[in-house]
């Protein structure tokens, strides 16, 4: 193959000349005049959006269908498939975790039982273990539907009755073409499909899709938008770490077997905005797609890089834990100075309150530091060492810090959440 590296870019632009009698038309002006391939990612996000977003999908869906607009590779509809388990044992799993939190109630204390305010805290203790007892009921509830749902559950009832007919025939295919074709583009880096070639399993799932994107090119010779939500730079020319362009390998590879119209990729979210979904649905939808990419992005590390990041991680917020408690200390210090130097009992508890509200801000700033920037990837970066980790490492965890991830709300919370994260980091061969 080296001599195939050495003319690398004959193999890719056949017919450069063409290439610059073309110009590549954007989404909004052809949206009418268009075809839209649905990737994997976008048949699976479904799942983690809400009711409302699931009906303005449908009526998009409805609308191209019945202008024989929407199709499905085969191919995608496969690892659809192959996928949708997961998606419901995750939902299952969720709900699971909550079921099992444990809650830290006062107890027992004798030599309080008599006073009036801690008669009134154990009612309020009660009251509390009655409330979270129908909570439990409620989620087991919940639990026992998705259970009894099978292949049941609204996203694919939505899909066998609006898509039913717009899945691909990929017979055409041939493995063994398909297996020299991933070869040659793996050896010259041509899209899609390089980026996959250290996968154990399904290396030519992207170009078996592209193949079939590229038949609709030479059958309808139309515009076609792929929706996808995948960001690999086989599919992508990237600004930093974000999609900026289509790879133009690909645009200029549709444009040849189309006879000159225009390849486009956009996410779920885009394509409900260009046809006019509510911004509510759109913003719930990007978010989801958020999430879903960095939770894909982990899935696809080695264990020592995920171990790696998850430490890195660990770090940073055991600095800033660090940096909160010195500086915590020395409010205290500076509190009980104030105090000290005060005149009068009103003068201290001026004094005791004011520092209590300064005392307060490095709390704040801590947990407003975990939220924005590192709780998402904890969370995810737990779940997916949580998938790979042996039975035997996370039953001998503690069970009430599960919930912490979410709601650490004081530096104890967030160190028993870095203590977790790096106990599961460390145990992952």
């Amino acid at each position: 193959m080296e001599e195939d590296l050495r003319f690398r870019k004959r193999s890719v632009f056949i017919s450069p000349a063409d290439a610059f009698t073309f110009k590549l038309q954007s989404v909004e002006d052809i949206k009418e005049d268009s075809l839209f391939v649905v990737d994997t990612n976008v048949l699976l996000l479904p799942f983690t959006t809400g009711v409302k977003s699931l009906a303005a999908i449908k009526k998009i869906y409805e609308t191209l269908v019945a202008s024989d607009k929407l199709f499905l590779p085969a191919q995608a509809v496969r690892e659809f498939l192959d996928n949708r388990a997961k998606k419901l044992s995750d939902m299952n799993e969720s709900l699971q975790k909550k079921l099992n939190q444990n809650y830290q109630f006062v107890g027992a204390h004798p030599l309080l039982s008599e006073l009036d305010e801690f008669k009134s805290l154990e009612e309020q203790e009660e009251n509390l273990k009655a409330q979270i007892s129908k909570y439990n009921d409620e989620i087991k509830k919940t639990i026992k539907v998705i259970q009894t749902w099978g292949w049941d559950d609204p996203v694919s009832q939505m899909y066998h009755e609006v898509l039913k007919d717009r899945v691909l025939d990929d017979r055409f295919i041939k493995d063994d073409v398909v297996a020299k074709d991933l070869e040659r583009r793996n050896t010259l880096r041509i899209p899609p499909g390089y980026k996959d070639s250290g996968k154990e399993e399904n290396q030519a799932g992207d170009l078996l899709i592209w193949y079939e994107i590229l038949k609709l090119a030479e059958e309808k010779a139309c515009h076609l938008v792929f929706v996808t939500g995948d960001e690999k730079q086989d599919w992508w020319h990237k600004s930093g770490k974000k999609p900026l362009y289509p790879r133009f390998e690909l645009v200029d590879e549709y444009r040849e077997k189309s006879k000159g119209k225009s390849f486009h990729m956009i996410s779920l979210s885009s394509l409900l905005k260009l046809f006019g979904a509510e911004e509510e649905v759109i913003e719930a939808v990007r978010s989801s797609e958020s999430t879903t990419s960095i939770a894909t992005k982990h899935s696809r590390l080695s264990n020592m890089e995920l171990r790696e990041l998850a430490l890195d991680i660990v770090s940073e917020l055991r600095e800033m834990i660090a940096q909160e408690r010195i500086h915590s200390d020395q409010l205290s210090m500076k509190r009980m100075e104030a105090v000290r130097m005060s005149t009068s009992e009103e003068e201290k508890s001026l004094a005791w309150n004011k520092f209590n509200e300064l005392d307060r801000e490095p709390t704040r700033r801590l947990m407003s530091f975990y939220d924005s920037k590192h709780k998402i990837d904890a969370i995810l970066i737990r779940d997916e060492l949580e998938r790979r980790l042996p039975k035997a490492v996370l039953d001998n965890r503690s069970s009430h810090v599960m919930h912490m991830y979410e709601h650490p709300t004081n530096p104890l919370g967030l160190t028993a959440v870095v203590d977790d994260l790096e106990t599961l980091a460390k145990s992952l061969a």
